[in-house]
């Protein structure tokens, strides 16, 4: 399974970033705490980065529906992602927080097999680049010194307990009466398995002779049940414990402390969960924030929600420039 970060902060996905000294003949496409993002330079880039997207993956074709032009909301897409990027990296100087190779590495397994299919090499690299400043911050706003293994067992290795697991089976019947009765076969000698199979209202671990699979601390159980179950000894049928599922007899069959190879998924998913949140909190305020302005051909800037939008009918036509020169420019279609 691959690590979901830039799922869970999928509203954060960055694409490339070109932090220049301002053009002296065109205004940049966007300016960020003082820092310029060169207009000709993402001009060049969000229109190949179309074309290679049109002609690979004609599913999430940007072109307009005028010839030449470009879908509005894909090119304030691409220029706030470069927005968002310039406050992120801002962070990690602040902090001291250089990216390293293990941060790389995270981006490209968190980003799907197809997602980069025809694009540009050099426009790969440059959002994977970027990708590794999100997950580096990511990990610096949770006090994760990375994503590389030796971080990850390091935090294994304070508190090992944190992963046990239970392998835990159940029957689960309606009425008390029913439980008791399951109880007394099961005390007169009768397997568990069988008896699961042939009572558990649990259709799903019926099938698997009442098995639950063995459960970590994070799994989500209803509270009765995970009380019965810490508190069971292994091997041992429980009494009858009540839920709102029903009665439940609740047989513990193993408790381990699994090795950190076991569970270093489990451990990164724990990390992703809390970064996430940090993340966009870490985001709301810096937006809110930063000084931001936006050349009018693409709209304007909204801190209130860290977004691009499309300008009034009274501001100046939205356009994108054409990089043939000359001054000429290009249609930005409207959503």
């Amino acid at each position: 399974m691959k690590p979901r970060l830039l799922v869970v902060l999928a509203a954060f996905t960055l694409a490339g970033l070109a932090a220049t000294s301002c053009s002296t003949v065109d205004p940049p496409a966007a300016t960020v705490n003082g820092v310029d993002i060169d207009r000709d330079e993402f001009q060049d880039e969000v229109e190949r980065l179309a074309e290679n997207l049109r002609e690979s993956q004609p599913d999430q074709d940007p072109l307009g529906e005028g010839a030449g032009t470009l879908q509005a909301d894909f090119v304030r897409g691409e220029l706030r992602d470069r927005i968002l990027d310039v406050i992120i990296s801002e962070e990690l100087d602040r902090r001291g927080r250089v990216t390293t190779d293990s941060d790389l590495a995270f981006a490209q397994a968190s980003t799907a097999t197809d997602e980069f299919t025809g694009v540009d090499q050099d426009i790969v690299d440059r959002k994977l680049a970027q990708r590794a400043r999100l997950v580096a911050l990511a990990a610096a706003l949770i006090d994760l010194a990375g994503w590389d293994d030796a971080s990850l067992q390091a935090l294994y290795d304070a508190d090992p307990t944190t992963y046990e697991q239970t392998c835990v089976s159940h029957i689960l019947v309606a009425t008390e009466a029913e439980a008791l009765a399951a109880k007394e076969r099961l005390d007169e000698g009768e397997g568990f398995g069988a008896l699961a199979q042939e009572l558990s209202t649990d259709t799903g671990s019926a099938a698997q002779a009442g098995a639950l699979g063995c459960l970590g601390a994070d799994v989500n159980l209803v509270p009765e049940f995970a009380e019965a179950m810490v508190a069971a000894e292994v091997g041992v049928v429980t009494e009858p414990v009540e839920t709102q599922f029903g009665f439940h007899l609740i047989l513990v069959t193993d408790r381990s402390v699994p090795d950190f190879a076991t569970v270093r998924t489990t451990i990164q998913q724990r990390l992703v969960q809390e970064a996430g949140p940090a993340l966009q909190d870490f985001l709301g305020t810096a937006v809110l924030s930063a000084d931001v302005t936006v050349d009018s051909r693409y709209g304007a800037w909204d801190p209130t929600t860290g977004f691009i939008v499309e300008l009034g009918p009274e501001a100046p036509a939205t356009t994108v420039p054409d990089q043939g020169g000359g001054g000429a420019s290009t249609t930005l279609a409207q959503p």
